[in-house]
């Protein structure tokens, strides 16, 4: 799952039943630019993972296994 969707199914405001207690992930911290902040660095993330992925070498995998099968 995208960490961008995780970031937005989390950050809801929510009510739990039982106590009736709301978590309010906008009132963290009494910063009013926490929720964008927080969306802000996990695109950024996301895009300098997506240039990271980018640049690995080509992962070289033998679907003969026969060399694995004849050690044991």
């Amino acid at each position: 799952r995208p960490a961008l969707q995780w970031v937005v199914d989390n950050q809801k405001v929510k009510v739990d039943k039982a106590s009736g207690i709301t978590k309010d992930p906008n009132a963290y911290g009494g910063d009013p630019e926490y929720l964008l902040n927080l969306v802000m660095a996990v695109i950024a993330v996301s895009v300098k993972t997506q240039h990271i992925v980018a640049e690995l070498p080509q992962l070289d995998i033998k679907t003969d296994l026969s060399h694995i099968l004849a050690a044991s």
